[in-house]
């Protein structure tokens, strides 16, 4: 029965996580980090599409790897994040979005540039793995 639930709540994240790509009040990466959580102790064929998707496999790879992201993707998220809440804020034009907006903002902000950079170090090595594994497909 809790590999029912965990699946269930592994695809539930995932949909909140994909949401959160066009919404910046939801967290994108807790929630993919969420659902590799539920589908590793769930689902072997669910955790290893996750883990090899197109899109966000390689990231998450990353991160379980080195629990660090690269500081491009830390700078983007920042970027659209803040272009994203700006434009709601203009098209809004409420004064509770005006204060709540920037609020989420700062602390989705701090959040993110608190998460551990990739070092220059790491993120060769990263680049050699993924020519390895590559090449071994």
């Amino acid at each position: 029965m809790r590999k029912i639930i965990y699946i269930l709540l592994g695809f539930i994240s995932l949909g909140l996580g994909i949401i959160g790509i066009a919404l910046p009040i939801l967290p994108t990466v807790p929630f993919f980090l969420l659902t590799s959580w539920l589908f590793y102790r769930s689902s072997e064929k669910n955790y290893i599409w996750l883990m090899n998707h197109r899109l966000f496999g390689s990231r998450l790879r990353q991160y379980d790897r080195y629990k660090a992201i690269p500081a491009g993707t830390k700078w983007y998220g920042i970027t659209v994040l803040w272009i994203s809440l700006l434009f709601s804020i203009w098209l809004v034009k409420k004064p509770v979005v005006t204060i709540i907006l920037p609020i989420i903002g700062l602390l989705v902000t701090l959040h993110i540039v608190n998460i551990r950079t990739l070092t220059k170090q790491e993120k060769a090595e990263w680049i050699a793995l993924q020519s390895e594994r590559q090449s071994n497909q």
